[in-house]
């Protein structure tokens, strides 16, 4: 009867490692599964912020040659008053 007792207690021990070792594996895992989500998402950011800053760059840059043209235009114009 005493061995049975120490037998099933024993068992139990086990058991509960055997869940402690599950549980441990299901947070490693889910936490492998967050950083990867992570990164991924990270990277769709950084290169949602890459695209809309050249395309900010391309209208800064059209935007100073067009002003440049102008002030090109208005040099002339004052240019040609004088003579």
């Amino acid at each position: 009867m005493v061995l049975e007792l120490l037998k099933v207690q024993e068992l139990l021990e086990v058991q509960k490692l055997l869940k402690v070792w599950e549980v441990q594996e299901l947070l490693e895992v889910g936490a492998e599964c967050f950083q990867n989500q992570t990164e991924k998402t990270s990277g769709k950011k950084s290169d949602q912020t890459a695209h809309h800053q050249s395309k900010t760059l391309k209208y800064t840059e059209t935007q100073m040659s067009m002003n440049s043209e102008k002030m090109e235009g208005e040099r002339k114009t004052q240019l040609d008053k004088h003579d």
